[in-house]
């Protein structure tokens, strides 16, 4: 272990907040779902959380958006069937 470079060894995640895009409108069940969800994840991550809710175009815009994000794991998708059965991609 002394030979590897300290930039290589696994560092801890979460090391900021996540943020979790719910691909509808704020208030529906996927948000309330998703809420509820991400209240356990932070207590068991000792990391916040934080909802973003990109409503538009049946879940696809917001699917798009963590699907472009950087692939950091620090943005997550609450989807469900319907967003993503409907994007074409």
């Amino acid at each position: 272990m002394a030979a590897v470079p300290p930039n290589l060894l696994a560092q801890e995640y979460p090391g900021k907040s996540i943020t979790v895009v719910v691909p509808f409108p704020a208030g529906g069940p996927s948000d309330v779902v998703a809420r509820i969800v991400t209240e356990q994840m932070s207590k068991r991550l000792g990391q916040s959380m934080v909802i973003e809710n990109v409503g538009g175009g049946g879940g696809t815009i917001g699917s798009a958006r963590v699907a472009s994000a950087q692939p950091d794991g620090y943005t997550l998708l609450a989807g469900s069937m319907g967003s993503h059965v409907a994007a074409q991609c």
